[in-house]
């Protein structure tokens, strides 16, 4: 999979485009409602408490948690940068 400084350098990579974002096309990028993404949420929150991965950081296992279920990489930025806009 991806080393650490990886991940994290990812997902700050994708947060920093998502902050840059006008108001306009962060409405764009977001594609799923609240209700949906506060269910991504609560799943992804289920499985660092089952995993018990609680030395990874957040946004590591979040970033981690997408690829595995969405398995492409273009795919799971998108859905992580939704999470962020949610």
């Amino acid at each position: 999979m991806f080393a650490i400084s990886d991940r994290l350098e990812t997902s700050i990579k994708l947060h920093e485009k998502f902050v840059s974002y006008s108001d306009k096309r962060k409405k764009l990028a977001v594609k799923v409602g609240k209700k949906n993404v506060v269910k991504m949420i609560t799943q992804f929150f289920t499985s660092k408490i089952n995993t018990n991965s609680h030395n990874q950081l957040l946004v590591e296992f979040l970033y981690d948690q997408c690829i595995k279920k969405y398995g492409n990489s273009k795919l799971a930025d998108k859905k992580l940068v939704q999470i962020f806009a949610g």
